[in-house]
């Protein structure tokens, strides 16, 4: 019988005795069996489904197999697993599922997992396309090798997995064309933790065919990126008939799995540009729409969700008739809507509201600038913000806040560390004042749209959880780390709670403190639970005077990126009891 040293633990410690001395013989119970790890997704392959059929997508990663159960946010789309051909052994590296779209199915992103005896995976997003996809034929490095595609329009799949690598797709097109070459790539997979900056910075290069390979050559277009996002948006007028070559790289000349992207090509509708960019909850708007291969004075009917969110902003997609246009961010405000007159540069010229409001602008040129008079009494404190960043608007804004001897009195920019404006100001007299919105690099397009909330001091927070797949053993417990964003002197205490926990789980969630910016729930389950997949919530309640707020907290992935955490919305959390 082996003879092993026994470890007796002194005031915390575990202290070994010598083996040639206090040993004794000891039987060595079975070790508890350690559930499978959770698997873990890095990219999709390809990356969308056509509306009205079905695809075989690849998904790689690690602890992939056996796969027991993939789900998809929303609805119209299904997922069943592909059984490995005969003969071929399951791989925890690669599975193949087989995904199938309605033919009503919305367009848009969407959100997919996979479940094991592990748990349930992070999640890959993925496109729920109007026009047709195909994937990429290795090897297309080079011009001549080029995957052709059919007729346009057309979505290719693609993936950079190596250093250097670059796909290069033909295509046929006339003079006079207007071609949308939209890339998704950081939409698609937003960070890679080991990586500088931590995404597929892609560029988009175009050639004519017999120019491809000669570097001499200078191509047809070329575009990096696109003013309010880091994926690049090609968009050109074909210059002559013929053929046409496409090339698709990193800027870094980097590559890895999760680099993978879809590349839209065609005469596609593209909206640029929504004004106004949202509208009062629960109203129906009509928002005109600037962009490309678009009607003329497109505008169309929108109803405002009315449901009380913290997270204001929704999408759009509209048909046309050219075909579905690009998803579209609107803002959905809880306040009198007014829209800019021009001219109104300068504060003489400047539009008059009444506060609150939610004001609608666009700074339309280079050195434009939108001026908004009001009255305001002394002793009144009112926060002025733009929303422009998160609409994708280029925008990067600047706030300057005058009386009406035209003194300013306050400025504000890059708040927070982002390209938005807030000014939070106690007025000392009652009087007409100017509030001002411009652009800090005194840029200015129909793309710098923005919206000017104009508001009183409203304490408020946000939360955020992760993991948003946590995973537990029956008779164990896990942790989840809810942290919160207190919104104008929000101090009161929150009280949190699991929803959908369960059955026989003690919840251990505390309260947040009036100064306290993150906690730790903890979900303690039963030795007799069974293994399961649970959706739950975490929900915040506090109360600010005679209001009630009940927040849910949003759940994230949270990952590391250089020397901070990022954390990544998800639809929906996950609970696995493994």
């Amino acid at each position: 019988m082996k003879r092993i040293a026994r470890l007796i633990p002194v005031a915390g410690a575990l202290v070994g005795l010598g083996l040639s001395l206090l040993t004794e013989p000891l039987v060595a119970a079975d070790p508890p069996s350690m559930p499978p790890s959770a698997p873990i997704l890095y990219s999709a392959l390809p990356a969308g489904v056509t509306r009205g059929e079905s695809v075989e997508m690849a998904l790689s990663g690690v602890f992939l197999e056996p796969i027991t159960e993939v789900r998809v946010a929303g609805a119209g789309v299904t997922a069943e697993i592909v059984p490995p051909a005969k003969g071929q052994k399951p791989n925890h590296r690669r599975v193949v599922v087989r995904l199938t779209a309605a033919a009503d199915a919305e367009p848009g992103m969407r959100e997919l997992r996979v479940v094991t005896a592990g748990g349930a995976s992070n999640t890959l997003r993925f496109y729920v396309s109007p026009i047709p996809e195909i994937a990429e034929k290795e090897p297309n490095e080079k011009g001549e090798q080029a995957t052709p595609l059919p007729a346009l329009p057309i979505v290719v799949d693609g993936q950079l997995n190596r250093g250097e690598d670059r796909d290069c797709f033909r295509f046929s097109a006339k003079a006079g064309q207007k071609l949308v070459l939209d890339l998704f790539a950081r939409r698609l997979h937003p960070y890679v933790s080991s990586q500088r900056p931590g995404w597929l910075e892609g560029l988009i290069t175009v050639w004519h065919a017999e120019d491809a390979n000669r570097v001499s050559k200078r191509p047809v277009a070329y575009a990096h990126d696109f003013g309010g996002r880091q994926d690049p948006l090609l968009v050109f007028q074909v210059p002559r008939d013929g053929d046409y070559v496409v090339e698709i790289r990193d800027e870094l000349f980097r590559g890895r799995a999760q680099f993978y992207y879809r590349l839209a090509i065609g005469e596609l509708p593209y909206v640029m540009a929504a004004f106004p960019a949202g509208g009062r909850r629960g109203s129906t708007v009509p928002v005109a729409l600037r962009g490309v291969n678009l009607p003329d004075n497109l505008t169309v009917q929108v109803t405002v969700p009315d449901a009380q969110v913290i997270d204001p902003f929704w999408r759009e997609v509209v048909s046309t008739k050219r075909g579905w246009t690009n998803e579209i961010i609107l803002h959905a405000g809880d306040w009198p809507e007014a829209v800019e007159k021009e001219p109104n540069d300068a504060s003489d010229q400047a539009t008059a509201v009444s506060l609150p409001a939610t004001i609608n602008g666009v700074i339309e040129r280079e050195g434009d600038f939108d001026s908004f008079r009001f009255t305001a009494k002394k002793g009144e404190r009112w926060v002025f913000e733009t929303v422009a960043q998160s609409l994708t608007s280029p925008l990067d804004a600047r706030l300057d806040l005058y009386d009406a001897k035209g003194r300013r009195l306050k400025a504000s920019d890059d708040w927070k560390g982002t390209f938005e404006a807030r000014i939070d100001h106690t007025f000392g007299a009652d009087g007409e004042y100017t509030i001002r919105v411009g652009d800090q690099t005194g840029l200015g397009s129909p793309r710098h749209v923005y919206r000017l909330v104009a508001r009183p001091l409203t304490p408020d927070f946000r939360l955020t959880v992760s993991p948003d797949n946590p995973r537990v053993a029956a008779g164990g417990a896990v942790a989840l780390r809810v942290l919160v964003d207190r919104i104008d002197g929000f101090n009161s205490d929150i009280q949190l709670s699991v929803e959908g926990a369960p059955q026989g789980a003690k919840i251990h969630s505390g309260v947040l403190g009036g100064t306290v910016g993150e906690q730790t729930v903890v979900i303690e389950v039963p030795a007799d639970a069974k293994p399961s997949l649970v959706p739950i919530r975490v929900i915040g309640k506090a109360k600010v005077g005679d209001r009630e707020l009940v927040r849910p907290a949003v759940p994230s992935e949270q990952i590391r990126y250089i020397n901070t955490w990022k954390y990544v919305p998800a639809e929906d959390m996950m609970l696995a009891i493994v």
